[in-house]
């Protein structure tokens, strides 16, 4: 995000598919304004519905069931605004709430310069995602996401496919924990490796042909906001 602002021209357009408590949405906010984007937007595209996904990780169910105890009474929903409000980014952010799936066929194409996928991770949410958000970025723009721990020629059997439609499961032969959902999207779609740091994934629209993406610092050093060197990590 630091790198795509210092080098494009006006406004800055961030769609965000699943949003939870706001953290990555106001990462996305702080980029826009530090680099004097005012006018730049981040709409955040999240149902905030009660859910529960079957893991094959004991570790992984534990983790998606107190998640969803934070929908109880919009717990979550209700954290998300406050987390706005306080980071006084609420004046770009943009609250959708709905599912993705209904609500990206009705923006118009080639909007936004990044869209940023960390929705459902079953298949074909993912796959859904990613195809209709690939029609709404600019010519230059990046799609990415979260949680690719493995690609797709990283997992070394086809086993994995019938956990496609299962949140988390681990890798016998690395016995890494990956969402399988989103290595066979991923792949599916792209059909090559994509950029990728630690999970977080990218891919650059460039003439309609999608290409890795170079990051550069001149300085090596990563600017982390606030709210994030205060995150504590399950």
């Amino acid at each position: 995000m630091e790198n795509y602002c210092l080098t494009a021209n006006g406004k800055i357009m961030v769609l965000e598919i699943g949003s939870w408590a706001g953290s990555s949405a106001i990462t996305w906010a702080e980029a826009i304004k530090r680099h004097g984007k005012e006018s730049g937007m981040v709409f955040c595209v999240d149902p905030w519905i009660n859910y529960y996904i079957d893991s094959l990780d004991d570790k992984k169910t534990w983790v998606l069931r107190t998640m969803a105890k934070s929908f109880i009474n919009n717990k979550i929903f209700h954290l998300f605004n406050h987390n706005i409000t306080a980071s006084k980014h609420d004046d770009i952010i943009i609250i959708l709430k709905s599912y993705s799936h209904n609500l990206l066929p009705m923006f118009r194409s080639h909007q936004f310069d990044i869209v940023y996928i960390d929705g459902n991770h079953l298949y074909d949410a993912v796959l859904c995602d990613i195809t209709n958000a690939a029609a709404l970025l600019k010519d230059g723009g990046i799609i990415c996401g979260d949680d690719l721990e493995l690609q797709y020629e990283e997992v070394f059997s086809d086993n994995f496919r019938k956990f496609h439609n299962i949140d988390v499961c681990t890798d016998p032969h690395t016995n890494k924990r990956f969402h399988p959902g989103v290595t066979l999207a991923v792949w599916e779609y792209f059909k090559c490796e994509v950029s990728c740091w630690d999970g977080f994934w990218a891919m650059q629209k460039n003439n309609d042909i999608w290409e890795k993406v170079s990051i550069k610092f001149e300085d090596n050093t990563i600017i982390i906001p606030k709210h994030l060197r205060r995150t504590k990590l399950f």
